[in-house]
């Protein structure tokens, strides 16, 4: 009988324990949900934020996002700050960014890697060990934002060395985590650290705010690995006719697209850029900058060139000549011909040698 009750007892603990596990466990969950759009404490880029800066419902149901991914609006306030504002010596890609839309791009593609990774596809966060191992490298994605094919490192690596990528006309092979190189590698499992800015906001690349998709044992979560993919993504292709990010592109994003318009622009720009160190190069900044047609643009910037080079023409010191080859011609023709791969460095390596002395701000 003391068995019995022995027995009735240690079960009737086992599963108190096990009650308050779930309860535990179910906690955890919730407070991964975005709060309602009716709990919004005020408003950021449009739409509803909670107490703790994150957006509500409503952000969520515009961008097609599932309940559980709570997305910062300091991270999309990086994001937009990075995109549409001239930073120093580089004009602006955009004037203006869609964060819902961009970040359902972003989405299309990481629910798509994610259900082709079976060993973590239903888990709520991921560890640096679980994206290494498991979380593909390499995917083939068309225009259709199908991701039709996922590639594990040593098979990309063992494709390329050989047969090379199978694609049909209308499709791209991207990395899931980009690594601004051609170099074949593994991707950096950090991936809220692993832009070339770190994760940081440093005007160029915006910064993840990662404290807000870290949880204290070191995991990520689903929303921080939609933003790793989104930061190491954001200068890339959605597909092979469409950019990641949403919005207005400025002359300079229009002068960088893939496509015959855009080689012309870009050409147009090399052609006629005749501005010297110090001599209106805000204004050229702007205008490389501005939401104009290209036809305006290619107007006012002709008439800027006929400004600069009548200004030197009145100069008289034997040392003032036209400087066609300045660095910052270099900078911005490395911009257009590289897609945005090597700019950063050279950039950093500009500054570093103090070949201006320039406070330009958007």
């Amino acid at each position: 009988m003391l068995g019995s009750v022995s027995t009735q007892f240690s079960f009737l603990t086992s599963h108190k324990e096990i009650v308050s596990k779930e309860k535990t466990s179910l906690i955890t969950n919730i407070s991964t949900l975005v709060q309602d759009k009716s709990k919004a404490v005020s408003q950021v880029l449009g739409y509803g934020v909670d107490k703790e800066g994150f957006f509500t419902s409503d952000f969520n149901e515009a961008a097609g996002l599932p309940k559980d991914y709570k997305i910062h609006s300091q991270t999309m306030q990086n994001l937009v700050r990075s995109k549409t504002s001239n930073f120093s010596l580089l004009p602006r890609s955009y004037t203006d960014i869609d964060i819902a839309k961009s970040v359902q791009n972003a989405y299309k593609v990481v629910s798509q890697l994610l259900e082709k990774s079976p060993d973590i596809a239903h888990q709520q966060s991921f560890s640096q060990e679980d994206l290494a191992k498991y979380f593909p490298q390499h995917y083939i994605i068309n225009t259709k934002n199908e991701v039709t094919q996922v590639f594990s490192w040593e098979d990309a690596t063992k494709l390329r060395n050989t047969s090379g990528f199978k694609l049909k006309n209308d499709e791209l092979i991207a990395q899931s985590f980009n690594n601004i190189t051609d170099e074949l590698k593994p991707f950096n499992p950090d991936i809220l650290h692993s832009n070339l800015a770190g994760g940081k906001d440093d005007g160029i690349f915006f910064g993840t705010t990662a404290q807000n998709y870290t949880n204290k044992d070191g995991t990520i979560t689903k929303a921080g690995l939609l933003i790793g993919f989104l930061s190491n993504n954001s200068h890339l292709n959605l597909n092979k006719n469409e950019p990641l990010l949403v919005g207005t592109k400025s002359i300079m994003g229009k002068a960088n697209e893939n496509s015959q318009e855009a080689r012309e622009l870009s050409k147009f720009i090399s052609t006629n850029w005749v501005f010297a160190e110090g001599i209106d190069l805000k204004k050229s900044i702007e205008l490389l900058g501005s939401d104009l047609s290209i036809d305006e643009f290619k107007k006012e910037f002709l008439n800027l060139k006929a400004e600069v080079e009548a200004k030197w023409q009145k100069m008289e010191e034997p040392n003032h000549k036209l400087n066609k080859t300045n660095p910052l011609k270099e900078l911005i023709e490395m911009y257009l011909q590289t897609d945005q791969t090597s700019f950063k460095t050279a950039l950093e390596k500009l500054w570093f040698e103090k070949k201006f002395q320039l406070d330009i701000k958007a």
